[in-house]
């Protein structure tokens, strides 16, 4: 093991944006990549959003980034890593590392990826941070064998490779269910297998409960640990009574949970226990017209989200209009009908639980191996 700054194992490479108004620089056949076009499960980026002609690259004095170089973003955000699966160019919010034979470029990648923390902490500037060539270039790293290197690639790969399976799985279970959804009921919108409705408010009111708190701790939903799509709680926190304010609900598992709050549309939770909830979310009571597995799909489906996304309202803090959702109309097809779609929910609820525990198993495993790696 051996200890290098970057710069002395790297060629770095940055970027810069040619003139945006001067049509004969843009719109060709040389791949130009931004900061913003990169996400978390990019790995290798083999195609960018804008392209630039070859005028364009020689009035920025681009130097072009060659097939396997690693690209990382040094500001809005610092962090982002990937590799270049093509030659291609950057603008100004890259540092970019062509590797000597002393560093596996992938090994390189999974170290700076491991940084995100320790790279923004390097950023320096008042109105944005920004990490800039010379600092890049002072890192230090500890670097093994190239063999050693490509052994630890191969093991990161391997469970990274996993958890992105397991995770696709988990989101075709997720449309799998709303395509389920739609097909036994249609859209509850526009309502095409003419099923009888009444409105939301005379079957599923909005009827917070009294919890009795006593010495007891006692659930305090947030909303950021919600799942949008399965209304999975990722997160319980329990809280004295003395700790949890006034402006709450409290509910149980009688009840489903609506937020009516933007960005939250969307998240719909039922609850198997009692807890409290910020007033923003709507402690929904079906009667006996409606499960409560077909009322949660209901408000959570792709078309009563997006009716309800166009009379949102108020600038601030956009909220749906209690009126508006208290009158909606409801669909209520036969109970045995509803019925069945719950227990297919619940079928699908116990193959997802098995899932994600592949996932968490998989996902500690790569962590722990990130940090005995790289730390």
């Amino acid at each position: 093991m051996a200890r290098y700054r970057l710069v002395s194992i790297c060629q770095i490479i940055s970027g810069s944006t040619p003139k945006t108004g001067v049509q004969e620089y843009w719109n060709g056949d040389k791949k130009w990549i931004t900061p913003a076009e990169l996400s978390e499960s990019d790995y290798i980026i083999y195609d960018t959003e804008r392209k630039l002609t070859e005028a364009g690259v020689r009035s920025a004095g681009l130097t072009p980034l060659p097939k396997g170089t690693v690209i990382l973003s040094s500001r809005a955000p610092i962090g982002k890593v990937a590799i270049a699966g093509c030659e291609m160019y950057c603008n100004q919010g890259f540092k970019n590392f062509v590797c000597s034979n002393i560093i596996n470029n992938k090994y390189l990648y999974w170290y700076l990826r491991s940084k995100t923390d320790f790279l923004n902490s390097l950023g320096r500037g008042a109105t944005f941070k920004e990490i800039s060539k010379s600092i890049v270039a002072d890192i230090e790293l500890d670097i093994p064998e190239l063999s050693e290197q490509s052994k630890r690639v191969a093991h990161l790969e391997k469970l990274q490779s996993i958890i992105t399976s397991r995770r696709i799985q988990l989101a075709k279970l997720d449309e799998l269910v709303k395509c389920r959804f739609i097909e036994m009921f249609g859209d509850p919108v526009a309502n095409p297998m003419g099923w009888a409705t009444k409105s939301m408010h005379e079957v599923a009111p909005h009827s917070p409960i009294e919890i009795k708190t006593e010495d007891n701790d006692i659930w305090l939903l947030n909303l950021d640990k919600i799942e949008s799509h399965t209304g999975r709680v990722t997160e319980y926190v329990y809280n004295r009574p003395n700790e949890i304010g006034t402006s709450t609900c409290g509910f149980d598992n009688r009840h489903v949970l609506y937020s009516k709050l933007r960005p939250y549309l969307n998240k719909v939770v039922v609850p198997n226990k009692s807890g409290m909830a910020t007033s923003e979310l709507l402690a929904l009571r079906p009667n006996e017209a409606l499960n409560r597995e077909f009322l949660a799909h209901l408000l959570r489906s792709d078309n009563f989200v997006g009716y309800i996304s166009e009379k949102v309202a108020g600038a601030k803090m956009p909220r749906v209009s209690m009126d508006i959702f208290r009158s909606f109309p409801c669909i209520l097809p036969p109970m045995p009908i509803q019925n069945t779609f719950a227990d297919f929910v619940h079928r699908i609820d116990k193959l997802r639980i098995v899932i994600r525990q592949s996932l968490d198993e998989a996902q500690k495993l790569f962590d722990s191996l990130m940090q005995e790696y790289f730390d």
